[in-house]
């Protein structure tokens, strides 16, 4: 099963440039981008007789599904489609989707999406420990034990340093600290592997026995961010371009 994602289409021009995207041609693109300025979710990598049967039963419940002609005659081995509706509309297709073999479980993907779009404010959980988000702006506290970031000029390369600098920033009211070993910077090399984990393993460690907050890693190598649950830490991934996902702490 593909993705689901929440298109936020705010005009007819973002709707026509989405319903390209997808495959429908000029004359279906006339028709239905009025159709795409309330609730619209993208259904990614499914096959072509399920998102006909997406089409019949939007049409059926007042919305719309936005397809590739070329899926029409199933000729196409996975195609996504746009379903366009209110929430009410979507929430009955997920019930009728029940009703089809093998097509229960986009039903229910469909709801838990509808449940996690009309959320207030979703918690980011770290282990146990559970951040909640839109009640306030949180803090993520940046140390870089490297010797060239452009942020800090390697200010913090130094462990000992790194370590206070990660007590006084939580000590200062951030809610999280994310720890780099490779700058990132225009121009910068790339770093190899043992020195970067060799530069942050031990601020991490040490910082683990005295911090509450979650700590993240910033790295786009897959073995350094499983280096802490190696060690008994815990699981991170970050990337360098700071896209936070699940974090580790202690």
């Amino acid at each position: 099963m593909g993705l689901i994602r929440c298109l936020q289409i705010n005009s007819a021009s973002e709707a026509l440039q989405h319903l390209g995207k997808v495959g429908v041609d000029t004359a279906g693109m006339r028709l239905m981008e009025g159709k795409t300025l309330h609730l619209n979710l993208k259904v990614e990598g499914i096959d072509p007789r399920t998102a006909n049967i997406l089409k019949q039963e939007m049409l059926s419940l007042g919305g719309d599904a936005a397809v590739d002609g070329r899926g029409l005659d199933c000729s196409l081995k996975s195609t996504d489609t746009i379903l366009m509706g209110t929430q009410k509309q979507i929430e009955k297709l997920g019930l009728k989707l029940d009703q089809y073999p093998k097509l229960d479980s986009l039903g229910q993907d469909l709801r838990e999406t509808l449940q996690n779009i009309t959320k207030v404010s979703p918690p980011l959980r770290c282990r146990n420990r559970t951040l909640p988000l839109g009640e306030r702006t949180l803090l993520m506290g940046v140390l870089n034990v490297t010797p060239d970031s452009f942020s800090d000029g390697g200010r913090y390369f130094d462990q000992d340093k790194a370590i206070a600098h990660g007590l006084r920033m939580v000590e200062e009211g951030a809610d999280l600290i994310d720890v780099g070993g490779e700058s990132t910077r225009p121009g910068s090399k790339p770093l190899a592997l043992e020195e970067e984990l060799k530069r942050i393993i031990p601020v991490i460690e040490t910082l683990a026995g005295k911090v509450d907050v979650p700590i993240s890693i910033d790295t786009y190598k897959s073995a350094v961010a499983a280096a802490p649950s190696m060690r008994g830490l815990g699981s991170s991934t970050t990337s360098a371009d700071c896209i936070l996902t699940p974090l580790w702490q202690r």
